[in-house]
């Protein structure tokens, strides 16, 4: 099964969303001390923009099979930032989320996409073109010797089944979330009579309700979506976790960033004074 190229190519699709989930993890342990989720779904240890990405990019490139570094360089950049954008705008116009904001980031178009970024998506090509996707390809070869092609076919099916639940469930939940911050926080937000109308026919329901705040209560949300934005009649950002004050944005906090900033500022003087 992973002999197919639909096979093969589900295989990057897993592999580099799972590579992401720890990129992203690691990006926010350096720039905020904490290990916090950085997963696209509520379950799965996976980011799929990455595996998206890596497959945007990979069917091209390979196309290409250009020799130039730039060029490629260049067209996975490109394709990045294609990808983040339809991805944030398709969050914000029919889930009326924001999933991540450039908007104070250089040369940034709409808040979706930035040159900061850009250039990460084409270095982050570069690194899997050349060194990242050899030992991924390494790695599949070694699956498909290990297991028959109707255990191939199995665990495909079962993965694939895997995340299409978690990607529903996903997107109830922070419906559900979103709903109960803007409605309970009388925010004042776009299309509010439709999320007044849905909080009164879910949240009405006490059993219900104690249901889906016993799976989904604000704890539970806020450490698998911390980042979660919402955005209200003018246009601004509302972060949701900012209505949940005794629910913690991440799991482990490994150094405190305004403290580490202090030292830095401190270490700065002294060296002025010498």
């Amino acid at each position: 099964m992973l002999e197919s190229v639909y096979g093969e190519y589900f295989g990057y699709f897993i592999i580099y969303s799972f590579l992401g989930y720890l990129i992203e993890v690691f990006y926010g342990l350096v720039t905020e001390g904490v290990i916090e989720s950085r997963q696209s779904f509520l379950y799965g240890p996976i980011n799929t923009i990455y595996g998206a990405g890596a497959i945007l990019m990979l069917l091209p490139l390979k196309k290409i099979n250009s020799d130039s570094k730039l060029i490629n360089f260049i067209t996975a950049g490109v394709l990045g930032c294609i990808l983040e954008y339809m991805v944030s705008a398709f969050g914000e116009y029919y889930m009326h989320v924001k999933w991540w904001d450039y908007t104070n980031y250089f040369m940034n178009v709409n808040g979706r996409i930035c040159l900061y970024f850009g250039i990460f998506w084409g270095l982050l090509g570069l690194w899997m073109l050349y060194s990242i996707n050899p030992k991924v390809d390494a790695f599949i070869d070694k699956l498909k010797n290990r297991f028959s092609r109707k255990t191939q076919k199995v665990i495909i099916i079962l993965t694939l089944v895997g995340l299409i639940l978690d990607l529903i469930v996903s997107l109830v939940a922070v419906n559900l979330y979103q709903t109960r911050i803007i409605v309970e926080n009388d925010l004042d937000v776009r299309q509010k009579a439709e999320y007044i109308e849905r909080y009164n026919e879910v949240y009405g329901n006490e059993k219900l309700k104690k249901f889906i705040l016993l799976i989904w209560g604000d704890d539970v949300m806020v450490k698998a979506f911390p980042d979660l934005l919402t955005i209200d009649v003018n246009g601004e950002n509302i972060f949701l976790a900012d209505y949940c004050p005794d629910s913690q944005r991440y799991y482990f906090k490994v150094f405190d960033k305004e403290i580490e900033a202090k030292d830095v500022e401190e270490k700065e003087k002294a060296v002025e004074i010498e």
